[in-house]
C-alpha cells in the first residue's frame, strides 16, 4: 500500500521509536519473530521520522527547531538518530543526512541572515511576551553540544548561531566556558596585560551581532546573563565551580561574594554584574561606563 506524502508517518505500536531492532525509550529488543515487535498495547509510538516539504532555508532551520522541541519534550533519547526527510509528489523521499545538515549549519553561520520561528516571533517581542509562545521559543532551542555541531562549527560559528537563532542555555554556558578557559590559559603565558587573550569577549560579541540582526531580545538578554556570570568566573580565577544549578539558576559562586584574596575592587566588580543581571531581566536599559 502507498502512504500519501502529506500524511503523517508513525510507529505503530509501543512507547517508542525502534532503532536497530530496540526501543529508544525502553532499551528492550522488538522482534515482530518473537511476538515482542509493534504492537497497539502501549499506543500508536513516536514518529519514525520529521518531514518538511520543501527544502528552502526557512523550511529547513524549521526542521532542526522542531527536531530541538522533540527531544526537549521527549528526550534526547528518543530523538537520537531519527530521520529528517525532504519528501515532495515528484521526487519522493530524500534524506537530510548529517553532511547536509552540517553545510546547512556553516550557511546559517556565514551566509543567511538570522531569523526567529516567524510564527511566533511577534509574539516574543520586547513589550509582546506570551508565555505559551515563550515556553515554544525555549523548546526549540538548539543544542551546540550535538556532535553534528561540535565536530563540524568553530566556536565562532557555534556563537553566531547561539544569537541568530537561538540555543540552549548549557550549551551557550559550556561554549563561553570553554573560551574563558582558553584565555586563562593564554593570560598564563602572556608577557604583558596587553597580550591578554579575549575569545570569550569576541564569542559574545559574534552572539549579540547576530541577535541584533534577528531582532532577538530574548537571545540578546541570554548571552549578557551568561556573559556576566562566566566574566565575574573568569575573574575570580575559579575554574571548578559551575556556572549554573541544575534548575538552570546562576550558581551562588556565580553571583555572590569574591574570593578571600580579592580586594575592593572584586567587590565593585561583583555588584556591578549582578545589577546588569537585575536589569536585563526586569528589561530596564542598561547605563553606559561612567553614568
Amino acid at each position: 500500500q502507498t502512504i500519501p506524502y502529506n500524511e503523517v508517518y508513525v510507529r505503530v505500536g509501543g512507547p517508542g521509536r525502534i532503532s536497530n531492532g530496540v526501543d529508544v525509550s525502553t532499551d528492550k529488543q522488538c522482534s515482530d519473530a518473537n511476538g515482542t515487535g509493534r504492537s497497539f498495547d502501549d499506543g500508536i509510538g513516536l514518529p519514525v521520522a520529521l518531514f518538511v516539504r520543501e527544502a528552502d532555508y526557512g523550511h529547513l532551520v524549521s526542521l532542526l527547531r522542531t527536531r530541538a522541541r522533540f527531544s526537549s519534550i521527549f528526550g534526547r533519547n528518543m530523538t537520537k538518530g531519527i530521520p529528517l526527510l525532504y519528501i515532495t509528489p515528484e521526487n519522493g523521499v530524500r534524506v537530510f543526512t548529517e553532511r547536509l545538515q552540517s553545510q546547512v549549519l556553516k550557511t546559517m553561520a556565514w551566509d543567511l541572515n538570522p531569523f526567529q520561528n516567524p510564527s511566533i516571533a511577534h509574539k516574543t517581542s520586547f513589550d509582546n511576551t506570551s508565555e505559551p509562545h515563550l515556553q515554544q521559543k525555549l523548546e526549540e532551542l538548539l543544542d551546540l553540544e550535538d556532535d553534528s555541531m561540535k565536530q563540524n562549527l568553530t566556536p565562532e560559528e557555534m556563537a553566531r548561531i547561539a544569537g541568530g537563532f537561538g540555543a540552549t542555555d548549557d550549551s551557550v554556558a559550556q561554549l563561553l566556558n570553554d573560551a574563558m578557559q582558553r584565555d586563562l590559559m593564554t593570560d598564563k603565558g602572556a608577557d604583558s596585560p596587553d597580550d591578554a587573550a579575549h575569545s570569550l569577549q569576541d564569542l559574545v560579541n559574534e552572539g549579540l551581532a547576530f541577535a541584533l540582526r534577528a531582532n532577538d531580545f530574548h537571545t540578546s538578554r541570554q548571552l549578557l546573563i551568561l556573559y556576566s556570570l562566566v566574566a565575574a568566573k573568569k575573574r575570580r580565577n575559579s575554574e571548578s565551580a559551575p556556572l549554573l544549578e541544575s534548575n538552570g539558576q546562576p550558581t551562588t559562586a556565580a553571583n555572590n561574594g569574591t574570593n578571600s584574596g580579592g580586594a575592593a575592587t572584586h567587590d565593585r566588580n561583583s555588584v556591578a554584574i549582578q545589577n546588569t543581571m537585575k536589569m536585563v531581566y526586569t528589561k530596564k536599559e542598561i547605563p553606559t561606563p561612567g553614568s
